[in-house]
């Protein structure tokens, strides 16, 4: 009940998340999918940071950047490079750092979800989307 509801946002971004790398993996290599995907923290560093105004410490930053590099490599050099998978791989990416963004404030805000653990917030998540 409230707790589904109160979850919708993060179970769309779950959701959206999911279907978007079901269309990478299926666009191109599953190893390009799964290089790509090494990009999500970077994009999670980002939403959150736009979104909940967090920035955080330069070197975590710094840290990310050889996983930047790789994957501009690894994209740059890929004899099978499929512009869907990317698109969607990217696509997932955002969504996801959207679900892990959104994951954080319900379990900090007022409501149904904060007195849930952050497995049980994924649960409630995963089914939300699943039947959402």
């Amino acid at each position: 009940g409230g707790a589904l509801k109160a979850a919708a946002p993060v179970a769309a971004a779950h959701g959206a998340g999911q279907a978007a790398t079901v269309v990478s993996l299926g666009a191109g290599a599953v190893s390009s999918t799964h290089v790509v995907k090494a990009l999500e923290p970077l994009f999670s560093a980002a939403v959150n940071a736009v979104v909940r105004g967090e920035v955080l410490p330069a070197p975590v930053y710094a840290s990310l950047l050889p996983v930047v590099g790789g994957v501009g490599v690894a994209v740059a050099t890929d004899l099978q490079f499929s512009p869907l998978s990317f698109s969607a791989a990217m696509t997932s990416n955002l969504c996801f750092a959207f679900r892990a963004v959104l994951s954080k404030a319900a379990l900090a805000a007022p409501g149904p979800l904060r007195s849930l653990s952050a497995p049980a917030l994924f649960g409630v998540v995963t089914l939300g989307a699943t039947i959402g």
